[in-house]
């Protein structure tokens, strides 16, 4: 907009009077039908690439966290869509493991599915050691997507025979300190929100205070955690210098590090909440003077579009909280050429919408004594309201306590944000200030999306190289002939020999893979392949259906 009054400014004396309203029409004109363009390519971008990229989230209650061996893991699986987080019936298989730090799968097991809920159970070996593992769960059309999608949770497992290994002690303690400008980069001469991180070698947070200072050691700015490890201060860097922060944790031990860098020119972004109602998004530049466009989504679901001029090196937007969805919404600022240059998350506290009410027949009760337990569930309004639901009972000791980790907090912040979120309940039951400020804290050091922006302004399809089990199990494998050369376009048989006989058939595409979608396979014998082609020569391998 500015290029166009320069413009007009220097052709002023050169045109009548009667045709300078003419130009300024046909010019604010182009420049509203550039603006409606560009918002409706990366409308359509958007809407194409999420239609043709269905994700699910899924979420495993187990038991209780900690077992000795020869006890049985219980646990039921919970199925979703990413967007919405209803139910849902499209994969019918899940696959479960018990792995260890490495890795290593110790138990696998795959469950089946009815309209996005399984039950299954582990028994816990005597052989495995005492130590910590994972219980991790995904179904095959999740082996797409990065193992970040997965479900994963700790467990403990204890063997009196085979203790844990003892820790190194004299292994020096490791920190992880990190830096994160609101928007994502630090701008020359702009002021910015800064977050910070800090962790343990364990991913704890935390509590510490700091300085910044510059090579002539003065001191710039001062700040000190608020919870987990995790806050924010008010920074305005300068090209010029090189910054270091000094921080300071509870032992006294002293953390040093560099900020990042900083850059000559480019914007930077603030959101603010301005109240109940309406939140504040500001962009200010150094040399930039194009449209921008502010694109507000909330997990995948596209909430607005809206584009501003550049004026006085700043632009300001305005958004209604009434149109964002419940939980993380991504605020994301392209140039007028379409590329991403800020990225902000914000989070909308979810409505709980389903209460449960439990009731017992009594308040004490003897050994070996019957317990009753009626449960109710209602909405908020105390209406009736039908519920899939699972409960664990246990006994909370010294060793045993209550498990973090719920669907709640998994499905609307856990799944959705990148590493590992300390307590995350907290963040669900508070409505305060000082929750305010630490949510805030979680979405600056937190970032996470489900896509690559990349793929979607390219126009890229999404690839998927593993199928929805929609009816029952997919058994993959390969076949190839004497000299290992794929044996393409071949008919092939598969046959279950049992009481329920079942016989199916592929054909191989170009790379040699088959594919036999098999409903309700529950067979623990053997599988018979063969090819129509009797060549004894070939080689089948049969691809395990488990994440590698």
């Amino acid at each position: 907009m500015n290029k166009v009054f320069n413009i007009f400014t220097k052709i002023r004396n050169l045109v009548k009077p009667e045709l300078l309203f003419v130009l300024l029409f046909f010019a604010f004109r182009s420049v509203i039908v550039a603006q409606n363009s560009t918002n409706e390519a990366l409308q359509k971008q958007f809407i194409e690439y999420q239609q043709n990229n269905l994700q699910e989230k899924l979420f495993l209650h187990s038991d209780k966290q900690i077992y000795s061996v020869g006890e049985i893991c219980w646990f039921k699986i919970y199925l979703v869509d990413a967007f919405f987080h209803k139910q849902l019936s499209i994969s019918k298989i899940a696959y479960v493991e018990i792995i260890d730090g490495n890795n290593k799968p110790f138990l696998q097991a795959k469950i089946a599915l009815n309209e996005g809920f399984g039950n299954g159970s582990f028994h816990i070996p005597a052989t495995l050691k005492t130590g910590n593992y994972k219980i991790r769960a995904y179904t095959n059309w999740l082996k797409n997507y990065s193992a970040d999608f997965y479900f994963e949770n700790q467990l403990t497992i204890i063997n009196a025979q085979k203790p844990a290994e003892i820790p190194d002690l004299t292994k020096a303690e490791l920190y992880d300190l990190q830096f994160f400008p609101e928007g994502g980069n630090l701008v020359n001469g702009l002021t910015s929100k800064v977050a910070f991180h800090i962790t343990d070698q364990n991913g704890v947070g935390q509590t510490c205070k700091g300085v910044i200072v510059n090579e002539k050691i003065d001191t710039l700015s001062k700040f000190s955690s608020l919870k987990f490890g995790m806050g924010s201060f008010i920074f305005t860097p300068n090209i010029s210098e090189n910054y270091i922060a000094y921080v300071t944790l509870s032992n006294g031990k002293v953390i040093k590090q560099t900020l990042p860098i900083v850059n000559k020119s480019g914007i930077v972004m603030s959101l603010k909440s301005l109240d109940d109602k309406q939140i504040n998004v500001n962009i200010r530049t150094t040399n930039y003077t194009s449209n921008v466009f502010l694109l507000v989504h909330t997990k995948g679901v596209l909430k607005q579009i809206i584009s501003k001029s550049i004026i006085n090196n700043q632009a300001a937007f305005l958004i209604d909280k009434s149109i964002l969805g419940e939980g993380i919404s991504h605020f994301t600022v392209f140039n007028a050429e379409r590329k991403p240059v800020c990225e902000r998350l914000y989070f909308k506290m979810p409505e709980n919408n389903l209460q449960i009410d439990l009731n017992l027949n009594n308040k004490n009760f003897g050994l070996r004594e019957k317990v009753n337990v009626d449960i109710t569930t209602k909405t908020n309004n105390n209406q009736p309201l039908s519920a899939n639901l699972s409960m664990a009972v246990y006994q909370i000791d010294s060793l045993q306590s209550t498990n973090e980790l719920d669907i709640n907090s998994y499905l609307w912040l856990c799944s959705d944000l990148k590493g590992n979120i300390e307590s995350p309940e907290f963040y669900l039951n508070n409505k305060n200030k000082k929750w305010q400020e630490a949510t805030e804290n979680l979405m600056l050091t937190h970032g996470w999306s489900r896509f690559n922006w990349n793929n979607i302004l390219q126009g890229d399809k999404p690839g998927f190289n593993f199928l929805p089990e929609y009816a029952g199990h997919i058994v993959t494998g390969k076949i190839t002939n004497a000299k290992s050369e794929v044996a393409k376009n071949l008919n092939t048989f598969i046959s279950m020999p049992g009481t329920r006989t079942q016989f199916h058939q592929s054909v191989t595409n170009k790379e040699g893979i088959f594919n036999f979608d098999i409903k309700d396979f529950y067979n623990e014998g053997q599988i018979i392949v063969q090819s129509a082609n009797a060549d004894s020569t070939y080689n089948y391998d049969i691809f395990s259906p488990f994440s590698d």
